[in-house]
C-alpha cells in the first residue's frame, strides 16, 4: 500500500496534538485515552452540527484550563488524593 503526502495535512497533525493533550503528555495511556476520547466527542458532535471543531476546540480549552495535565493525569492526582485522605 502506499500513504501519499496529501493525507497528512495540517489539520491531520493538529488532530494527533489535540489527541495527545486531552488524554494528557507524559503518560502511555494519555495518548489512547485522548484518541478515545476525541473520537467519541467527533461522532457525538458530528450529529449535531457540520460545525463540530468549533465546539471541539471549546471542550478542549476546557480541558485545557480544567485539566491542564490532561485527563488521565488529572484522575492519577484525584486517586492519589483519595489514597491519602484514607
Amino acid at each position: 500500500f502506499y500513504v501519499s503526502p496529501q493525507t497528512m495535512n495540517w489539520t491531520t497533525s493538529g488532530d494527533v496534538l489535540i489527541m495527545c493533550i486531552l488524554g494528557g503528555v507524559g503518560t502511555l495511556l494519555g495518548p489512547v485515552v485522548g484518541v478515545a476520547l476525541f473520537e467519541i466527542l467527533r461522532d457525538q458532535l458530528e450529529a449535531l452540527t457540520d460545525h463540530w471543531y468549533g465546539l471541539l476546540g471549546v471542550v478542549f480549552v476546557a480541558v485545557t484550563i480544567l485539566a491542564p495535565s490532561g485527563v488521565v493525569g488529572t484522575l492519577k492526582s484525584w486517586r492519589g488524593r483519595m489514597a491519602g485522605a484514607r
